[in-house]
């Protein structure tokens, strides 16, 4: 599909199909997961009973386990956040690395110098659990005047690949076959036709 939008739609213009059109389906895929941001000094959560749980959660996990929760609130290291992270348009393969946004979901003042725990990533909506993705690492501030939204440049390796699947088989024909979703500037007949021919002078030239 790349090299057929890649096609010149007229020698003339010079006007790709890729500039054009779309293949039909293709978006941008998220992936989300709530973690905790340790290491900061002293712009962390406050009284929040989630980050508490999680903290507690976590040191239970590590073998320090308590039963203080006031303990464990006095705590103002640590920021119980959510990170994203944008899959793109064409996919992703195993042990790819993507960069992640981390944003503050509680009362932490700044996560400058905060480091992201190991925290897994799945898509957003609820029928799929696959983690398809694990985050972690040192949180960069983009911009100083939002400092309770940081990114990790590379910060997410993917564990399982994500494609697009823009090719259909068409049984009666016996035939591969996608579709194309021409920008509203350019939905004409005389386009269409266009794409069409050069689409199709395209395969036959290779034979297909």
């Amino acid at each position: 599909i790349a090299a057929l939008l890649a096609l010149a739609v007229t020698a003339q213009a010079m006007t790709r199909i890729q500039d054009i059109a779309r293949p039909a389906g293709e978006r941008n895929n998220i992936l989300v997961g709530t973690g905790l941001v340790t290491g900061l000094n002293g712009t962390g959560d406050s009284d929040l009973d989630t980050t508490s749980e999680a903290v507690r959660t976590w040191l239970s996990k590590a073998g320090y386990p308590t039963d203080s929760i006031e303990t464990v609130q006095k705590m103002k290291n640590v920021a119980f956040v959510t990170v994203t992270v944008d899959l793109g348009r064409n996919g992703v393969v195993d042990g790819d690395d993507i960069d992640v946004v981390v944003s503050s979901m509680g009362k932490a003042s700044s996560l400058a110098g905060g480091i992201l725990f190991v925290t897994p990533l799945t898509p957003v909506h609820d029928r799929d659990k696959t983690v398809y993705a694990w985050a972690q690492g040192k949180i960069a501030l983009p911009d100083p005047r939002h400092p309770t939204v940081g990114v990790i440049r590379d910060g997410a390796t993917i564990e399982v690949p994500h494609h697009h699947s823009y090719v259909h088989f068409e049984n009666e024909s016996q035939k591969y076959y996608f579709d194309l979703i021409l920008d509203d500037s350019f939905g004409r007949f005389q386009v269409v036709q266009a794409v069409v021919m050069e689409i199709n002078a395209n395969n036959q030239i290779q034979g297909d």
